[in-house]
C-alpha cells in the first residue's frame, strides 16, 4: 500500500515486531517514552494497538502531534476507566451494573457494600484482576493484589450482572450508528477474560442489537463522539435485560476482526485505520469472501510451557508451530484460531500477545 509500519512496545518478540517494518522498544503506555519516539521518527499517522494504554497514550499523543480522528483525552477516559464509565452511565440512565464503591484504599470499605460483587481495577482489559468477593474480609485480602495490578491505584466494586455476554462492534458516521456487528462470547473459567465466541445466533439473539443499540447511540450523542468504532460489551441477563458493561474506541484484539469480516462483508480493521486517517484506500482491501460464520478460540498461558496437545486444536497448533512463529507459550501469551464453526477447529490460524 506504500505505507511503512513502525511499532512499539516492550515485548521484543512480539507478532508485531515481527511483522512491521521496524520495531522500536518503547512501552506504549508511557507517555514521555512514546512522545520523545514520536519526535525522532515524525510519523503520518500515530494508530493505537488493541490495548486500552496504547489507546490513552495515542490520545494523549494526538493532541500535540495531531495526525489522526480521535475523541479528546477527557472523552477517552470517560469511556476507558470504569469508575468513570459507571459514573456517566449513571448521569445518562444507560443500565449497566450498578456501582458500589470506587476503592482507592482500605479506608474507602464501609459495611454498606452488597456480597456478593465484583472487583476490578479501573483501567485494566481482558478479564485482568477480576475477583468475584464473598465478604469484606475476601475483599481485604484481595484489595492490595487489585489496586497494585492496574496504573490508576484504583478498582471498583459493582453489581454482579448474571447473563450471556456479546459484543457489539459499530461504526460511527456523523454522529449515527451505521453499520454493527454481533457475537457471543464464552468467558474462561473462574475468570472474565473472553477465550471464544462465535457468529452463529439465533434470531432472538439478533433482536438484542434493537435493544441494545439505542443506549450506545444515546452515549455517542451525549459525548460527541467523533467518526470510527465503538466496541461495546453487553451482558444480556437471565430477564432479557441489557447491560452495557464496558466499551472502547480502539480495535478488539483475539482475531476479531477475521470473523466480523467474513460473516457481515465488513473490512472491520480496513474501515478502522479509513476513519481514523480519513484515508479512503484503506476501504479497499478485503481478505475474505463471506461465510456463514465463524468461530473463535484462544488458548493461554499462565506460565512458560511447551505446546503439547491441546485437544481439538493440537493439529493447528503443530503446524503453526513448526512453521516457526511460536515453538512455545509464555507467560501472557496466547494463540488464537478461527474457523467455520460447522468444522473442526482449522484454517486461519495466528499467535497473539
Amino acid at each position: 500500500m506504500g505505507y511503512t509500519l513502525y511499532t512499539s512496545g516492550s515485548y521484543l518478540a512480539g507478532l508485531s515486531a515481527c511483522l512491521s517494518d521496524k520495531h522500536f522498544p518503547a512501552n506504549y503506555s508511557q507517555y514521555d517514552a512514546c512522545l520523545d519516539l514520536v519526535k525522532r521518527i515524525s510519523p503520518d499517522y500515530l494508530i493505537p494497538s488493541a490495548n486500552d494504554f496504547s489507546y490513552l497514550t495515542t490520545v494523549a499523543l494526538n493532541a500535540r502531534h495531531r495526525s489522526v480522528l480521535l475523541d479528546s483525552y477527557n472523552t477517552a477516559i470517560l469511556l476507558h476507566h470504569k469508575d468513570q464509565f459507571r459514573l456517566l452511565c449513571k448521569e445518562i440512565d444507560i443500565p449497566s451494573p450498578e456501582l458500589y464503591r470506587i476503592v482507592r484504599s482500605v479506608h474507602d470499605i464501609d459495611d454498606s457494600v452488597l456480597y456478593p460483587c465484583i472487583l476490578k481495577p479501573t483501567d485494566l482489559t481482558g478479564g485482568k484482576s477480576i475477583h468475584i468477593v464473598y465478604s469484606q474480609s475476601h475483599l481485604m485480602q484481595l484489595l492490595p493484589r487489585v489496586l497494585g495490578s492496574g496504573r490508576s491505584g484504583k478498582c471498583v466494586l459493582e453489581e454482579i450482572v448474571n447473563g450471556q455476554l456479546y459484543s457489539i462492534s459499530s461504526f460511527v458516521k456523523s454522529g449515527r450508528i451505521v453499520s454493527s456487528y454481533l457475537d457471543r462470547e464464552y468467558l474462561r473459567v473462574s475468570t472474565y477474560g473472553v477465550a471464544a465466541s462465535s457468529s452463529e445466533l439465533s434470531s432472538s439473539e439478533r433482536s438484542i442489537l434493537n435493544s441494545t443499540l439505542p443506549f450506545i447511540q444515546r452515549i455517542i450523542e451525549y459525548l460527541s463522539l467523533v467518526d470510527g468504532l465503538l466496541h461495546s460489551q453487553v451482558m444480556i441477563s437471565s430477564t432479557g435485560n441489557p447491560y452495557i458493561i464496558e466499551v472502547t474506541r480502539r480495535m478488539p484484539g483475539d482475531l476479531y476482526s477475521i470473523p466480523v469480516e467474513a460473516t457481515s462483508g465488513v473490512n472491520h480493521s480496513m474501515a478502522f485505520l479509513s476513519e481514523l486517517t480519513g484515508r479512503s484506500e484503506f476501504n479497499q482491501y478485503s481478505l475474505f469472501g463471506e461465510l456463514p460464520c465463524l468461530c473463535r478460540q484462544f488458548l493461554g498461558a499462565k506460565s512458560a510451557t511447551r505446546i503439547q496437545h491441546y485437544g481439538n486444536l493440537t493439529a493447528v497448533v503443530e503446524g503453526f508451530r513448526q512453521r516457526g512463529h511460536m515453538a512455545e507459550f509464555v507467560t501472557g501469551n496466547r494463540l488464537g484460531c478461527v474457523y467455520d464453526a460447522d468444522k473442526d477447529p482449522k484454517g486461519v490460524v495466528f499467535s497473539f500477545e
